[in-house]
């Protein structure tokens, strides 16, 4: 048995539906809530009873047995799925991390959270959570703060540490864990590891995972407890092209179901495909909150490619009427400030041959990289670069 001393001095708090779990860990992530068999477990209830203590191994299978399934117990709503921050600030002794940070996180969209190595971000999502608590300011989720809900896992499903698991526990007696937390039954748990493709290896210990196989967890953690918010670090670290087209899916068809994404990454091609709203931030501050689509556009107009036979010709034409024509290679044009069309027509005014007119628009890498170069800590250079210094 472990001693009471021990318990008080190695306790992590764990947001549950109606409780507050406490208990002891033994090399364990975050929500690995039972990390001993034989450990002690001290619940305080929401009604404010005392403190009681009972075996985590009886308090598992008692809540696990009885539980009601998911549609049976109440659900507080307020504005469902709404992220909100208000001049959020954190620092840590000197530094800032986040700074007078305020955004709204809107249901029914996915929303891109951006920003270079050290921006925030991952701060940010923390305080969501409650996890790290803010210098000055409020964030909250449906009107309250993450901790102040009646059911919190099922207010927001979170991945920010796949690798929070212990590695000796098995896939589906790690979810079986955190849904004794929340009054989950059984089939849920077989109904996620099903959605996540891990039914073959649900028995397996996570600690033989591969990156990928344990971010398929970590989201099926994530989506236990059906919740309204999606709130996702990285998600598509260590997928394959398959499982990165399948959390694709899965993110798009939770907000057309008028949940809410929240969601960072730096692979920029990936999050243009899948984001509606972009969030950026840089050194903690914010840079930038559209619509993909604006965002995009705002960092310059679009490009014309056209390429002829007669390209240098057709240039001299272009030329009182477009912005910028760059020659970019032999027969080859880069026109801007004119469309497809008044191209077209002027090459067929004068009857010359294309063999090419579309149009290159402009990329969301491309956007972020103008917004915020100022704000990167860590400056990379090529091969070339340092020839020449």
């Amino acid at each position: 048995m472990i001693s009471a001393p021990d318990i008080e001095q190695n306790l992590t708090a764990i947001p549950c539906q109606d409780v507050l779990i406490k208990a002891t860990h033994r090399r364990c992530g975050p929500f690995d809530t039972f990390a001993a068999p034989a450990a002690v477990c001290r619940v305080a209830r929401r009604d404010h009873r005392p403190f009681v203590d009972a075996p985590l191994t009886t308090r598992l299978r008692r809540d696990h047995d009885a539980s009601p399934d998911r549609a049976s117990l109440p659900i507080d709503r307020y504005d469902a799925g709404l992220i909100g921050a208000q001049h959020l600030t954190k620092r840590y002794g000197d530094k800032v991390a986040v700074d007078d940070l305020s955004f709204t996180v809107q249901p029914g969209v996915v929303t891109g959270f951006l920003g270079p190595n050290g921006a925030g971000k991952s701060t940010t999502m923390r305080m969501i959570l409650g996890l790290d608590a803010p210098t000055k300011g409020t964030i909250t989720v449906n009107g309250r703060r993450f901790a102040e809900h009646t059911h919190p896992l099922r207010e927001v499903g979170a991945l920010l540490e796949a690798r929070g698991v212990h590695p000796g526990r098995s896939a589906r007696n790690h979810l079986l864990a955190l849904a004794a937390t929340a009054r989950i039954g059984t089939a849920r748990v077989d109904e996620v590891i099903d959605m996540v493709g891990l039914s073959d290896v649900a028995s397996k210990r996570v600690g033989a995972f591969s990156l990928g196989m344990g971010q398929r967890l970590g989201i099926a953690s994530a989506l236990l407890a059906d919740p309204d918010v999606l709130l996702l670090d990285e998600p598509v670290n260590g997928l394959d092209p398959d499982g990165v087209r399948w959390i694709r899916n899965l993110l798009r068809g939770f907000a057309d179901e008028g949940r809410t994404v929240f969601l960072s990454s730096h692979l920029m091609s990936e999050m243009a495909l899948t984001a509606d709203h972009v969030i950026v931030i840089g050194r903690g501050r914010l840079l930038r909150d559209q619509s993909m689509t604006d965002f995009i556009a705002s960092a310059g107009g679009s490009v014309v490619r056209v390429r002829s036979p007669q390209a240098a010709r057709l240039a001299d034409i272009l030329r009182p009427h477009a912005t910028v024509i760059d020659m970019v290679a032999d027969g080859v044009l880069d026109v801007e400030g004119m469309t497809s069309d008044d191209i077209g027509i002027a090459a067929a005014g004068a009857q010359f041959t294309l063999f090419e007119l579309s149009t290159q628009a402009g990329s969301l890498e491309e956007a972020y990289m103008v917004l915020t170069e100022w704000a990167v800590d860590f400056h990379t250079h090529t091969i070339s670069d340092r020839d020449h210094q």
